[in-house]
């Protein structure tokens, strides 16, 4: 088989099956918080984050897949719509990105300053800071904007919705300046941030523990062993959502740092320009995937979270759901003073 033809079998496979899991897995995120009838901040950055991924996936991920089956593209019907989904295609993905951020920082400040809890990690400041996450990252990619629109080519046999070269300002920045800030902002610093939240949560953990091994008699192992196992899967949530995000997010902006300095479609030969065709889809899918795999990733590294769902898709109603990870913190003892039901 062929890198075209590979290329092309899974621009028809993958994208629908991410499509449904992906829907599944974010509905079922919404639906499990919605059970809760006094949603904390933690719970209101939990279903940001699932409508997030959703748009992502069906403003981007989508057209993507309909143009490759059938060949019509949504984005070279008007420039509206070629604005649109470009842009899309970077808000939300960012947007992800940063709510996941703003999630483990919340737990991060919650152990550093566990008398403050009630002042800055409340449901009004989470909202508060949703908001100003989602302006500031609209207003970083308003350059789509003036920028983007559908190029058509001299014969008129063929167009493509791509940024405006025609503009010199443009072309020196797309090219050569927004991989870079593209890839700080949606990557780099998110990953970097999330690497010091969790490093603090995991040392505070790992404390309890120590300090639960010297409180607890010998006749108490039980609770020993609960709390012990409940720390152990915290642990493991935060270092997979981490890990994913960045094993998942980091190949595309790398891609894109990379591919401006590299001979174009029509300088490399027919081998090697179905290489770096196959190279941007996989990584494109690989990318994508991170909007549809959160609700797996929870269930796979949280009991409390795995149980909650298997319940309410056996449909057993329950008098109190408390799904939330930050419970998971609580009950292991990270913070004494935090309210387990609010972050």
């Amino acid at each position: 088989m062929s890198l075209r033809a590979a290329s092309k079998l899974m621009m028809n496979i993958v994208p629908p099956a991410l499509l449904v899991l992906g829907t599944l897995g974010n509905i079922m995120i919404m639906l499990l918080f919605d059970r809760k009838k006094s949603a904390s901040s933690l719970t209101v950055f939990f279903r940001t984050l699932a409508v997030s991924d959703m748009c992502l996936l069906y403003t981007g991920l989508f057209p993507e897949w309909i143009e490759s089956v059938s060949g019509f593209s949504l984005r070279k019907t008007h420039d509206a719509l070629c604005i649109l989904i470009t842009a899309s295609y970077y808000i939300f993905g960012i947007l992800s990105a940063w709510l996941v951020v703003a999630m483990t920082a919340q737990r991060a400040t919650s152990v550093i300053w566990p008398h403050k809890v009630n002042i800055l990690c409340t449901k009004n400041k989470s909202l508060v800071y949703i908001l100003v996450i989602t302006v500031l990252i609209c207003g970083i990619n308003s350059h789509f904007l003036i920028g983007v629109r559908i190029i058509t080519y001299i014969n008129g046999t063929a167009s493509h919705c791509t940024a405006d070269f025609e503009l010199d300002s443009y072309y020196v920045f797309i090219i050569k300046i927004w991989p870079f800030i593209d890839t700080l902002v949606f990557s780099l610093v998110p990953f970097a941030i999330l690497i010091v939240s969790n490093v603090v949560l995991i040392l505070k953990v790992s404390d309890s523990v120590r300090k639960a091994r010297v409180t607890f008699a010998c006749g108490q192992s039980d609770q020993l062993n609960s709390r012990t196992k409940k720390v152990s899967s915290m642990t493991v949530t935060l270092i997979a959502v981490s890990v994913t995000f960045f094993l998942l997010s980091a190949p595309l902006s790398f891609y894109f740092i990379i591919a401006p300095y590299t001979p174009g479609y029509s300088e490399l030969s027919q081998l090697y320009s179905e290489i770096r065709s196959f190279s941007f889809i996989f990584v494109n899918l690989l990318w994508y995937s991170n909007s549809a795999v959160n609700f797996y990733l929870y269930c796979l590294t949280g009991s409390k979270f795995r149980k909650e769902a298997k319940e309410l898709f056996c449909c057993v109603q329950k008098d109190t759901v408390n799904i939330s990870l930050n419970t998971q913190i609580s009950e292991a003892g990270v913070s004494e003073n935090v309210d387990e039901t609010e972050f």
